[in-house]
């Protein structure tokens, strides 16, 4: 599949939006506000999952060669580990050989090696025979649990391991069917107004669930999969699919959108350590840092990218997997 300038600008924004995720808003005064700040960013990562199966559907809603992007994804895996090494050892992470290949040194990792996981497990549901509804109720079941195991986790509160456990593994698994819903949305011809139903009620549902929590008692609740964010999904990917049909000149963000989305996503969290770092050196943190690193920090690191994109090209191009001169299609 060609590239398409409105899924190419939604991969950007969906890039910010983890950025957003990851700013300490609960380091400063008014904390209570973090879950309406994060829970609506939380659409990013299903969506770099469905958008990496849209990109390779073929012309029945299959996936068309997964498996020959794993070896890939993995060499940026392993680029991304050694860069997070030595932050890693410098705030004195303990690793086990599972962590290490399931997130990596750095926790934000995760999304690769579940992107292979799910990857290899799309190839394999392929060559069975069809009907596949025994997949579609498994992909229902494993988003469900993700999704009820996350809830729990929130109102056991920070202290039950278990609970947390639980929803990590869920959350390594939503690859799988994230990726299938991108495989059939590449073939779905869904009207534009089909799609911005499904976000709008993707964000009623948001709202209700943060609404629900804060009437448990949960102020401060950080949902990894809230209910709303499956049509949020699907709707931006409709409407993004739309936007491309209907845009003659191709926007900067989708021009970001084609190089710079994965290196956003892989190298954000180093820029927030030092700033971190910086804010200790001067004494603490400040709520106008919080929001200028909220507001900022996202356009100053593309900002950053563009200009080593275009002065080191080579630099970018590893962090998207190719360690050669040709330049490489987006995995997400």
């Amino acid at each position: 599949m060609g590239r398409e300038v409105g899924i190419d600008a939604l991969r950007i924004i969906a890039a910010l939006a983890v950025v957003l995720i990851h700013v300490h808003y609960e380091l400063v005064p008014g904390a209570a506000l973090q879950p309406w700040l994060r829970a609506p960013a939380r659409f990013a990562v299903p969506t770099f999952f469905a958008l990496s199966g849209y990109f390779l559907s073929d012309s029945h809603g299959l996936p068309n060669g997964a498996a020959r992007r794993i070896p890939r994804i993995v060499r940026i895996f392993a680029l991304a580990c050694l860069l997070y090494l030595p932050f890693a050892l410098i705030q004195h992470r303990a690793f086990d050989p599972l962590s290490l290949l399931t997130a990596g040194t750095w926790l934000h990792l995760w999304f690769l090696p579940a992107l292979a996981v799910g990857l290899a497990g799309a190839d394999l549901v392929a060559r069975l025979p069809a009907p596949k509804v025994w997949f579609w109720l498994l992909s229902a079941g494993l988003l469900a649990g993700l999704m009820i195991s996350d809830a729990t986790s929130i109102l056991a509160g920070s202290t039950d391991e278990a609970a947390r456990r639980t929803v990590v593994i869920f959350r390594f698994l939503q690859a799988l069917p994230m990726l299938w819903i991108g495989f059939r949305l590449a073939r779905a011809n869904m009207a534009f107004r089909t799609g911005l139903l499904a976000f709008l009620g993707g964000v009623m549902l948001l709202v209700a669930q943060l609404l629900w929590y804060r009437g448990q008692g949960v102020i401060d609740a950080n949902p990894e999969f809230p209910v709303g964010v499956l049509p949020i999904t699907i709707g931006l990917i409709a409407m993004a699919r739309h936007a491309s049909a209907s845009l003659d000149a191709k926007p900067l963000l989708a021009q970001l959108g084609g190089r710079l989305t994965l290196p956003l996503y892989l190298l954000h969290p180093m820029a927030i350590v030092v700033l971190d770092r910086a804010c200790m050196a001067l004494h603490g943190r400040s709520d106008l840092m919080v929001w200028a690193e909220t507001v900022l920090l996202g356009p100053a690191m593309l900002a950053g990218l563009w200009l080593l994109d275009r002065y080191a090209p080579k630099a970018v191009d590893a962090l998207n997997g190719s360690f050669t001169r040709t330049r490489p299609a987006p995995v997400t």
